[in-house]
């Protein structure tokens, strides 16, 4: 007799495989990977029914008192966040007596607003310190992995799109076109096709003939990834 369906199986089952993410926190990879206390505070909120006005209000106030602003308004999105009207015009506002607000299909759920306010939580208490020597160790292993290859250049780099500078993140690792065996565009294009597979910067699908670098961002890796990054490098590169 066959066990019972749990759900573990689901990735598998549609024939959709994981990814090394050795790109960006993107939206088309699925965002980011929530973890521990999030991933605990999300479970909980979901095994009970809550008056979810009163569980969003609350989040927000708890958050604002974090931030040190003046109100805040967990949402799923920014185009559903527009600072003093947000809440008026919010999905929770067209159940209640203002039914003409326009919020209705920008809703978000009690286990996304508690997992909202358990990440912030969990971001403002973190060692960041122990955050970037990982980084820093992530990088240091593909980057040992790659100098014999005497046609890169590798080094640091911050791989976030925010104007406030911070410890690197990224491994950028620069091609000699002249000597390199492959193009820039067949390396990403043969990372993409393994197994596993490997997305990382520039996309596969958008790797500009010009550009001679690719940046692999560590901050989005699992313990271990850094080291399938670079086997599989050396491998497409002929090590």
């Amino acid at each position: 007799m066959s066990s019972a369906w749990t759900g573990r199986e689901v990735l598998s089952e549609l024939g959709v495989p994981s990814v090394i993410n050795a790109h960006n926190d993107l939206t088309g990879l699925g965002g980011s990977l929530p973890r521990g206390p999030v991933l605990e505070a999300m479970a909980v909120a979901n095994q009970s029914f809550v008056e979810v006005e009163r569980l969003s209000d609350a989040a927000g106030r708890a958050i604002a008192e974090m931030l040190g602003v003046e109100a805040a308004l967990v949402t799923p999105g920014a185009a559903a966040a527009g600072i003093t009207a947000a809440r008026k015009n919010s999905y929770l506002a067209f159940e209640g007596p203002n039914s003409g607000a326009f919020g209705r299909h920008m809703k978000v759920g009690r286990s996304e607003i508690a997992g909202a306010y358990a990440a912030l939580k969990q971001w403002l208490e973190m060692d960041h310190e122990a955050r970037f020597r990982r980084y820093r160790r992530l990088m240091d292993t593909i980057a040992d992995r790659l100098a014999g290859f005497s046609f890169l250049s590798l080094s640091h780099h911050d791989g976030s799109v925010t104007s406030e500078p911070k410890p690197p993140d990224s491994l950028r690792v620069t091609f000699d076109r002249s000597r390199s065996p492959k193009s820039l565009a067949e390396v990403v294009g043969e990372l993409h096709a393994g197994e596993p597979c490997i997305i990382l910067r520039p996309h596969y699908q958008w790797v500009d003939p010009q550009r001679d670098y690719l940046d692999i961002r560590v901050s989005t890796l699992g313990d271990g990834q850094e080291k399938i990054i670079a086997d599989r490098l050396v491998e497409i590169l002929g090590g």
